[in-house]
């Protein structure tokens, strides 16, 4: 520290564990196969972290791809969603 004065003050700080996937699940109507065609619905991704706690702080970064589920013959066709956190 080559002459240079050492800090006197203090803060608190919180940290958190990172999200395990395989932990976290999704649930809400927009994951139920009788919803209603034509008509925004929802689902909540709750992210858990390596010990299955709910993770509190948000500002996860979700990739998000709904598909219709095709017939036979055909491709899935995307839908585009909105993320909200």
């Amino acid at each position: 520290m080559e002459g240079k004065d050492l800090t006197t003050t203090y803060t608190n700080f919180n940290y958190f564990m990172n999200t395990d996937a395989k932990n976290s699940l999704c649930y809400g109507p927009g994951l139920l196969e009788d919803g209603a065609l034509g008509v925004p619905t929802q689902f909540v991704i709750q992210a858990r972290n390596k010990d299955n706690l709910n993770r509190a702080s948000g500002m996860d970064n979700f990739q998000v791809k709904i598909t219709t589920v095709p017939e036979e013959g055909e491709e899935a066709k995307e839908i585009p969603c909105e993320i909200i956190d």
